[in-house]
Formats: structure tokens, C-alpha cells, sequence
């Protein structure tokens, strides 16, 4: 009887190791349970705002506090790295260019290593649909980093620490939906650093 206490005992606390090991895992592995889009630095899943969504991409969301609407609503894509796959840190300037996406709106947010937007006065977290200055084609280009530097598309990385970005495609067309991995999506280079980034 003692034995099979023990057995049963020892069963839990190693099922509940893993479970928080599994946990802490997904919580602190950037892309973790989301796909790889095209150009492999946009990760995405199309199981946020879903009640399809299993614990660990719930857990993911709950973390960055998204409230994450449907994939007919809107598809969030992640960013964390360059086209290099460096992390993407406040020490170095960034070169981000793209086209305009097919969806009613999008925007490109930039997030601190806290998952909020940096603390800074530079109000510029930001591109849209709606605010981004592009050429005839429909392409653009802008900067990430701490000073503008007459870029006219600018999104400031000052107070960011290791930072991340967000698209958000609103009401997206219905090509995106059926293929959502082979989207289009901004390229990510990096300029140069200052400081122990370089």
C-alpha cells in the first residue's frame, strides 16, 4: 500500500515538474507554437482569438496581453530578430521596408522587452496603414533606432531593450487567410550598433 502511495506520489510532482517546465518554456521562447512565415523572422498562428487555441498559444497571449480577436478579424504576425536572425535590440538602427498589405488596415507596433510599448516622449510606436509615407508603387521604408535620423516611416526603439514588432492585419484579404505563411511581409536589416550590441 505504502508503495503504491509513494508511486502515485512521485507520478504527480514529476507530472507537474513538467507541466511548469513546459510552461515556462513556451512563456520565455519567442515563437514558440506559432508558425514561421515567409522570410523566416514573422511568426503568426492563426489559433489567437480562437477557441481552438491550445493552452500554450493562450498562455502566449495572455502573457503580451493581446486581446486577440479571430483570424477573419485580424492576424498578428511577430517579429524579434533581423533578417540575420540577431535579436532585435535598442543599441542598434534597423532598416524596415515593405509594401502596403492586403488587408483593410495594418499596423507595425514596436514593443519593449517588457511587452508594452517603449517609455519614451519620441511618439512614434508605430506605422499604419493610414500614416505611412510610401512611393507610387505602394513601397516604403523606414527606421527602428533611437533617433529618426530623417527617416520619414520611424518607429523609436529608445527605452526598448530587447525589443519585438507586431503587425496587425485587420479584416485581411481572403488569400491571407488561406495562406497565411506566404504573405508578403516588411524585411528587417540591420544598419549598425552602438556598445556591446555591435
Amino acid at each position: 500500500m505504502l508503495g503504491t502511495i509513494v508511486r502515485w506520489s512521485l507520478a504527480v510532482i514529476v507530472g507537474v515538474a513538467a507541466g511548469l517546465l513546459s510552461a515556462r518554456w513556451v512563456m520565455t521562447s519567442p515563437g514558440a507554437n506559432f508558425a514561421e512565415a515567409r522570410g523566416g523572422i514573422w511568426r503568426t498562428s492563426l489559433d489567437i482569438g480562437s477557441t481552438e487555441a491550445n493552452p500554450y498559444v493562450r498562455a502566449v497571449v495572455a502573457k503580451r496581453g493581446l486581446l486577440g480577436l479571430s483570424a477573419k478579424e485580424t492576424i498578428y504576425y511577430s517579429a524579434s530578430v533581423d533578417a540575420d536572425g540577431r535579436p532585435l535590440r535598442e543599441a542598434c538602427d534597423y532598416e524596415i521596408s515593405g509594401r502596403g498589405l492586403p488587408a483593410r488596415w495594418w499596423s507595425i507596433t514596436l514593443y519593449a522587452d517588457d511587452d508594452f510599448l517603449a517609455v519614451n516622449q519620441d511618439g512614434a510606436p508605430s506605422i499604419d496603414a493610414t500614416t505611412v509615407v510610401a512611393g507610387p508603387a505602394g513601397a516604403w521604408t523606414g527606421r527602428i533606432g533611437r533617433q529618426r535620423a530623417g527617416a520619414a516611416n520611424w518607429l523609436s526603439s529608445k527605452a526598448a531593450g530587447d525589443l519585438a514588432l507586431s503587425i496587425r492585419m485587420y479584416n485581411p484579404a481572403p488569400a491571407v487567410l488561406d495562406r497565411p505563411l506566404e504573405v508578403d511581409l516588411p524585411t528587417i536589416r540591420r544598419l549598425g550598433c552602438t556598445g556591446a550590441a555591435s
